[in-house]
């Protein structure tokens, strides 16, 4: 009841002050000299950069790359685990969000304010007077990062409506969902057009923007998730042919600040304690003291450490264990992505077994936490940079194209190069002659390795058919009994309610009732 005595109030207030100023109408028709609006921005180069710039600015919002989209991939998968006090956490593991949960919300929000600024730059660059080399490469920028966000909807929503102009009337406001493959032909088209117009590689401060490699690498990724593999092959053949890229000599430092932007990392999003404010954007209008940092890190921080939200699974460990290097050691990428129960596991400033004690069973994700800090708390804020597209994950999934097309003995050498990294036998000489399955399911076993707690696990799940077939779905669940709370449908989020309230066009995703 206090509430509506406030509002009323309120009201009051506002009917008063109307009175007021009701008998000079010009008061009403001030105008302030200060505020930008599409009429006085879009006027310089320099505007033009900013534009841009915010179109960016879309993937570090908590529905994005600050938290959600990471924790809503590697939840669903048999990498990740809930183990939160977090009922959203939990939820997301068991398959069981619906349409008013947060992340649902704000990952929908997050990605379509960002193709909404793609569309104000596809609406206002254009006209600008300014160099025509530095305006390609903003609209490219912009080609990929619309491709890139609608690339994300697709992945999590399946239906999503498909905006390519700026609205100029509410009547254009409710817009119906668009067959997916409509959604795949924009993003390929987009994709297309960016690796057209972006440079190779960055230099000074404009390192970390999108790239011809970037856009040629995620123009590949989707050709692949459309089974076009002929498609896909050719766009990774392209990056891998390039130069550019190569696999770091120490798989660890693909995950920390100390080696951002390196050769291996073909996209890279951009993380700083250094920029902006020192507040965390957890959700809501944007605001001014919000910093550009990132809270992956405190969110799957080892229990004492951060919020231990989300795990790794006892698999993930098990099966990394069962593989040995060339030299009888345990394969280097273990260590360097979680924390686990072995003598002289470092973390914090601490041991393991000191923290934990001696028959501590629980498994913990090292990748992205800045373990040389006594621990993540307590602004929840880290600045290590998420490495979205590596170079290894190129040459994996081009070995999967090959392999798809019938070219099984050629994709050998791609993997070999991944494992080579890690000093583990090549496949070559311990499994020589596979069959066209047989190199399906090592490339799924090598890819769960290589490139997990990254947001890529699920993808495959999905995109292979397992949650559908029976046989695969009973091993999944197995290994990982959050999988028994899936039911057909579910691999997608559910619309947001709040957009479902307020567009009468959309239609709630199968899976989740009417």
């Amino acid at each position: 009841m206090k509430l509506h005595k406030y509002i009323k109030l309120l009201m009051i207030v506002i009917g008063f002050s109307l009175l007021t100023v009701s008998c000079d109408k010009n008061l009403l028709n001030v105008k302030n000299p200060n505020q930008q609006t599409t009429a006085t921005f879009w006027k310089t180069p320099q505007q033009a950069q900013e534009g841009v710039n915010a179109v960016y600015g879309s993937m570090l919002l908590d529905g994005g790359y600050l938290r959600m989209t990471q924790t809503t991939e590697d939840l669903r998968s048999d990498d990740s685990e809930a183990n939160s006090p977090w009922i959203l956490m939990t939820n997301t593991g068991d398959f069981s969000l619906n349409a008013t949960s947060l992340s649902v919300q704000l990952i929908w929000l997050t990605y379509y304010q960002g193709i909404f600024r793609a569309n104000q730059v596809f609406a206002h660059v254009p006209q600008i007077q300014m160099d025509q080399k530095t305006k390609d490469e903003l609209l490219g920028q912009t080609h990929f990062l619309r491709g890139f966000y609608y690339f994300n909807l697709l992945k999590f929503y399946h239906n999503v409506p498909l905006v390519l102009h700026v609205t100029k009337s509410p009547k254009q406001y409710d817009v119906a969902q668009a067959p997916p493959d409509s959604v795949w032909a924009q993003i390929d088209k987009d994709l297309q057009q960016a690796s057209t117009m972006l440079p190779l590689k960055w230099s000074g401060n404009d390192v970390g923007r999108a790239t011809k490699g970037a856009a040629e690498a995620y123009l590949g990724k989707a050709y692949l998730f459309q089974k076009k593999y002929k498609l896909a092959a050719a766009e990774f053949k392209k990056v891998i042919d390039s130069g550019e890229y190569g696999l770091m000599k120490n798989y660890g430092d693909n995950f920390t600040s100390a080696h951002q932007n390196n050769k291996e990392s073909i996209w890279e999003i951009q993380f700083s304690k250094m920029v902006g404010g020192t507040d965390v954007g957890w959700g809501g209008p944007p605001q001014p003291t919000w910093g550009q940092t990132q809270a992956r890190s405190v969110t799957y921080a080892p229990q004492g450490f951060g919020w231990a939200d989300i795990q790794a699974t006892p698999i993930l460990l098990h099966v990394f264990q069962k593989d040995t290097t060339v030299n009888g050691m345990p394969d280097p990428r273990l260590r360097a992505s979680l924390f686990y129960n072995y003598k002289g596991d470092t973390l914090y400033h601490t041991t393991y077994r000191k923290q934990y004690g001696d028959s501590a069973t629980a498994v913990y994700w090292k990748k992205y936490e800045d373990y040389n800090q006594p621990n993540e708390y307590p602004a929840a804020r880290s600045g290590i940079n998420i490495r979205a597209m590596r170079y290894s994950d190129v040459l994996l999934m081009y070995a999967e194209c090959l392999n798809d097309m019938g070219q099984t003995q050629a994709a050998y050498k791609y993997i070999d190069m991944v494992r080579n990294r890690a000093h583990l036998p090549l496949l070559i000489n311990t499994k020589p002659n596979m069959d066209q399955q047989q190199m399906m399911d090592q490339i799924a076993h090598e890819r769960y390795l290589e490139l997990c707690g990254e947001g890529h696990r699920f993808d495959d799940i999905v995109r292979w058919g397992w949650l559908y077939n029976k046989t695969k779905l009973a091993w999944l669940q197995k290994r990982d009994p959050e999988f028994k709370g899936w039911v057909p449908g579910r691999e997608y989020l559910p619309i947001p309610q709040s957009e479902l309230d307020v567009n009468p066009k959309l239609k709630q995703n199968p899976g989740y009732g009417s």
